[in-house]
């Protein structure tokens, strides 16, 4: 038994690694998704201090360049964002940035590459993942002050595309410049 379990992990250095890369991808988000439905997303705390910040750095920014906004939390996390008292925008759990989060993650741990250059762009694409999220919110709060019958479009196609190709454009930037790159000569 010992023998046939060593020889099917010596037959998964055989296959091709275009293969072996998407069951990486697959097993880990497959275990993320096992951990958020079971653990992450009952407990509630992630997604509630992430769409939090989400919601203050954006207040934050608006209110720097004289839109006064402020933040308020409505459910357990979520957050809206008012102008004058009225709502403009609420932030919910699923626009925080999280889910982006795991697939940039997922996609450079289960490609090939050395793990402190993994590191630095883990980092580095948190922070511009966290800032284009960001971005997103204040243009939609502009949208919703100044256009707001383009506030729909803006939400569900618009900004997903923009901020999705932006998380393609890092997972390209790994893959054609970062994955080659060794902190140690060896």
């Amino acid at each position: 038994m010992f023998i046939e379990r060593f020889l099917m992990l010596s037959k998964l250095k055989e296959i091709n690694p275009i293969i072996l890369f998407v069951l990486r991808f697959l097993a880990l988000l497959l275990v993320w998704e096992v951990l958020y439905t079971f653990v992450i997303e009952p407990d509630g705390r992630l997604d509630a201090w992430l769409t939090s910040k989400v919601a203050s750095v954006s207040v934050y920014l608006m209110n720097l360049f004289g839109l006064n906004v402020v933040s308020k939390e409505i459910l357990f996390g979520c957050q809206a964002l008012l102008f004058h008292g009225s709502k403009l925008l609420k932030i919910a759990h699923p626009c925080n940035g999280l889910l982006l989060f795991v697939l940039y993650s997922s996609f450079l741990i289960s490609f090939k590459g050395d793990w402190l250059v993994k590191i630095i762009m883990l980092v580095i694409g948190f922070v511009g993942i966290f800032g284009i999220n960001i971005l997103r919110v204040i243009a939609l709060v502009y949208i919703q002050i100044h256009m707001p019958k383009y506030l729909d479009f803006s939400h569900k196609w618009l900004f997903t595309i923009v901020v999705y190709s932006f998380v393609f454009f890092l997972w390209m930037l790994w893959v054609n410049k970062f994955s080659k790159l060794t902190w140690v000569k060896k």
